[in-house]
């Protein structure tokens, strides 16, 4: 969405409701969405628009620059952490860092100790992520869900640009080189463009893909 906008007023102010947006995630505890978006604002096609970026409101910038700190991986994820475990109530957590908690602790700590019993810690650990899962799957958000755009939202999991085509688009936007001519900018489709192909129930084996691309990014 800011680089579907032809100018840096109009990007930089998309971009500024995008932060309003991860601001409104913290607020709610939802960590597994705000570094969605915060990951999608750090981007090196988003972040090298530094025409962009100078039209942000100084709040703005500093508020992109906290979030993005919170989110970090730095210390094995420790501001998140840290974050995370001070919640109360509803809260969301980062599901890729879950995931990759349980598959480190799995491969850690062998099945059986050398005298065949069975690893306590292991199990202990095992059991504390479960009831983090189950306390999720019961866990009641304080607002109500807006169908049509979670419908929007899951029909977008197959609206998907590959690299290049994000590094030409925001090379048409803000080349290197002013002066020069820039190419001719790419079609970005709109939601009617490719809302009658795409299924109604999304591909399971699209959510498998994208659910392991956020574990190995992790």
């Amino acid at each position: 969405m800011v680089l579907s906008r032809p100018t840096a007023p109009q990007r930089a102010r998309v971009l500024a409701q995008f932060i309003h947006v991860a601001q409104s995630l913290r607020q709610l505890q939802s960590f597994n969405t705000l570094m969605a978006v915060v990951g999608g604002l750090c981007h090196s096609a988003i972040a090298r628009l530094k025409d962009t970026h100078a039209l942000l409101p100084p709040d703005g910038a500093k508020a992109l620059a906290e979030l993005t700190e919170l989110v970090s991986s730095g210390c094995n994820f420790g501001p998140y952490r840290r974050a995370y475990g001070a919640c109360h109530g509803f809260r969301l957590p980062i599901v890729g860092i879950l995931l990759k908690d349980l598959v480190a602790l799995h491969e850690a700590l062998p099945g059986r100790l050398p005298d065949g019993r069975l690893p306590l810690a292991k199990l202990h650990g095992l059991y504390q992520q479960a009831l983090e899962l189950r306390a999720l799957q019961q866990a009641v958000p304080p607002f109500e869900a807006n169908k049509d755009l979670v419908h929007l939202l899951t029909l977008s999991l197959d609206l998907v640009y590959t690299e290049d085509e994000l590094y030409e688009l925001s090379y048409v936007r803000e080349p290197r080189c002013p002066k020069t001519q820039p190419p001719t900018p790419l079609k970005l489709p709109v939601v009617g463009d490719w809302l009658p192909d795409v299924a109604l129930k999304p591909d399971p084996s699209t959510i498998t893909k994208h659910v392991q691309q956020m574990v190995e990014f992790m």
